[in-house]
């Protein structure tokens, strides 16, 4: 499964208990795509995903840069925890958030992103149904 460009592991779970999004992190790496400035690595640790593989949750975390445009597939909500990003809208809209504020970005959004300062967050993606891409 592939994650904002870069493959994730995915631990799937069946049980009632509570999932925790923190402890020992076994990250997969990963470069993002359609680079544009800075030289990114990123991560992702997937910590939870639903038995339609449509819910996706875990960490994930960036050094510096800027890539796009990307369309975004499904529905994600983001909680920094640490870090900076600018996201750039196709129509130049731009926002930007730091450690402990959260965003969702919608499905069909077309932007860039750029990690200004190194960071890490937390996130939920929703696929839709028939996406394939998580």
């Amino acid at each position: 499964a592939e994650y904002m460009g870069r493959s994730a592991t995915r631990q799937q779970t069946m049980s009632s208990r509570v999932i925790p999004l923190s402890g020992d992190l076994n990250p997969t790496p990963g470069t993002p795509e359609n680079i544009i400035s800075g030289k990114p690595q990123a991560w992702t640790q997937n910590f939870f995903s639903d038995s339609t593989n449509r819910l996706h949750c875990g960490r994930w975390g960036s050094t510096p840069g800027k890539w796009g445009p990307f369309t975004q597939v499904g529905e994600e909500m983001c909680v920094l925890i640490k870090g900076r990003v600018r996201l750039v809208g196709e129509d130049g809209t731009v926002q930007e958030f730091g450690p402990g504020q959260g965003f969702v970005i919608p499905h069909g959004y077309k932007g860039t992103w750029e990690t200004v300062e190194t960071l890490e967050k937390f996130y939920a993606l929703g696929n839709l149904v028939g996406a394939s891409k998580l």
